[in-house]
């Protein structure tokens, strides 16, 4: 179509107008394009925590704390009904309101009253009860306070060791240079000498304690000490993994390898992947100018939709898609290093192995012995499950059983409405009747088999101080008497109180294990040499 002298005329003013200010000038579908692209509003700068910084005793710097980096989220979705929207110009609420109902394990279902609920925490398969006022006590009263605990070397505070979703920064308190000239003594003191602090930390009144470190920051327009949350004990996870060097040094990588490698990191270092306006190599994925990709696409179609209720949501945007993906630059600077790493690494297929040999007896054992084909294998039920005509018959278990007890045992404490402490009892009572009711030792691998399960269960659950009670019990009760058989039984096989070494919360060192079995063996030894003396000397006065 073709522009008149009146639209001409302003496309000249509008060019001379860009080019008076050293702007730019786009068409309406590229600035459509960016418009898609939604920036969130800038964050108010909010004062986490104004205090002091303290050093001792007598020293207290006055300071503020202000979160640099956290985690943005996207939208929060609310739940709406389909009903009430339709109707909502009639003036109704589309917003669901949720309401939450309690009932008991029974067979009434009976529903348990608002007033009536308390908290409950596990401690091993029990749930202890907890109520508002308890948690009130539970809590240490403390101040809001930021304490300085201490100084390390910054090669102590390892990346991997940091905890939270945000970063904060302490800064002096504006307007005063005494607090100023303080902070600004002590980061430099913190920078020269690689140093970082660890503090203990209080957000607010009656919080949790958090344990920080101290990073100095000197940059030419401001100086501040970057907050990093450090873990405690329970916080870290240990794990152990195989070496990667294998077995007599079989995976460590050659010369030639560890070259390419090298040569990969340098053709995709990221600070001079990307190019400017002016067409100078600059750095690529800078946090500060790329945009989170679920965030954008969350805002698009929340904003197609508020436009177009009826229209269906947009395709991804291209954009989009190359966000957090390699640019074509830079596939192009590493395509040789890219064809290094295939020649320094081959790929080969690994061919499946003959079963032949040793193997051949388990394939034939497949075949039908009648020569018609492959037999079809028959699943094991009895290893899968536990189901049996005795259970079905049996139905629900309340009690623990002399006919299997270790299944009884087992089948009851997966239950919520059973108390750990009142089946551990039925178990060791179960057992003690096996022991004393028994034909010689006819039942004694019986009671042994609900010795070991009742150890298994109660180290699951640290609840070792029931078993290491109960087995000094049967101790006393067994030996000097004609029961004593059976705790010979529980020397033989090795089964001693639960040591501190395999749960924490037990106070039994090995030494003292060891010796629980042990003295009774020695006490039967010097018994014997005893009434051996005895007999000697009787001879010897007949004699």
């Amino acid at each position: 179509m073709k522009k008149t002298a009146q639209q001409l005329a302003g496309e000249a003013v509008l060019s001379r107008l860009v080019a008076e200010v050293d702007g730019a000038s786009f068409s309406f579908q590229e600035a459509s394009q960016v418009a898609n692209f939604i920036r969130k509003t800038g964050k108010r700068q909010t004062t986490r925590f104004a205090g002091h910084l303290e050093l001792g005793s007598s020293l207290k710097i006055a300071c503020k704390i202000f979160t640099k980096v956290m985690h943005e989220r996207p939208a929060t979705w609310k739940k709406l009904s389909a009903v009430s929207e339709a109707a909502r110009c009639q003036g109704q609420q589309a917003a669901v309101q949720i309401q939450r109902s309690y009932y008991l394990n029974n067979e009434n279902e009976t529903q348990v009253e608002h007033d009536n609920i308390v908290k409950g925490y596990r401690y091993g398969k029990s749930l202890v009860p907890i109520t508002d006022e308890d948690e009130s006590q539970m809590k240490a009263s403390s101040e809001r306070c930021l304490s300085l605990l201490g100084f390390s070397p910054e090669t102590c505070v390892s990346t991997h060791q940091t905890l939270g979703s945000s970063v904060q920064v302490v800064v002096p308190t504006p307007d005063d240079q005494n607090a100023g000239a303080a902070m600004s003594a002590l980061i430099h003191a913190l920078y020269e000498t690689k140093n970082v602090g660890v503090a203990r930390y209080i957000a607010r009144k009656n919080a949790a304690p958090r344990l920080v470190a101290l990073l100095p920051q000197i940059k030419a327009s401001h100086e501040c000490l970057l907050m990093l949350h450090l873990p405690f004990m329970e916080d870290i996870r240990q794990y152990t993994f195989p070496s990667l060097s294998g077995p007599s040094g079989s995976a460590t990588p050659s010369a030639e390898q560890l070259a390419a490698v090298d040569s990969l990191i340098s053709s995709m270092d990221l600070m001079s992947a990307d190019r400017d306006e002016d067409g100078e190599r600059c750095e690529a994925l800078k946090p500060k100018l790329t945009m989170n990709p679920l965030t954008q696409r969350v805002f698009q179609c929340i904003s197609q939709r508020a436009l177009n209720p009826d229209s269906t949501l947009p395709d991804m945007d291209p954009g989009l898609h190359h966000v957090l993906e390699p640019g074509q630059a830079l596939l192009s600077l590493c395509s040789s290093a890219l064809a290094g790493i295939k020649e320094a690494f081959p790929l080969m297929r690994v061919e499946k192995k003959d079963n032949k040999g040793t193997a051949v007896w388990k394939e034939s054992s497949d075949l039908d012995v009648e020569g018609q084909g492959p037999s079809v294998k028959k699943p094991r039920v009895e290893e899968e499950t536990d189901f049996s005509m005795a259970s079905l018959a049996r139905g629900e278990v309340t009690e623990v059983g002399t006919l299997d007890p270790v299944a009884d045992f087992c089948r009851i404490v997966t239950r919520n409405d059973y108390d750990f402490n009142h089946c551990c009892r039925q178990l060791q009572g179960t057992m003690m009747k096996l022991v004393k009711e028994s034909f010689g030792d006819s039942q004694y691998r019986k009671a042994m088999d609900c010795l070991r399960c009742l150890r298994r269960e109660c180290l699951q659950r640290s609840e070792v101080k029931i078993f290491n009670d109960f087995l000094r019990q049967v101790k006393g009760d067994l030996i000097g008497t004609r029961y004593s058989s059976f705790w010979e039984c529980i020397v033989t096989d090795g089964v001693t109180m639960v040591t501190s070494s395999e749960c924490s919360v037990s106070s039994v060192s090995e030494s003292d294990a060891k010796e629980f079995l042990l003295n009774q063996q020695q006490q039967e030894v010097e018994e014997g040499e005893g009434k051996e003396g005895d007999e000697a000397d009787d001879l010897l006065a007949m004699m």
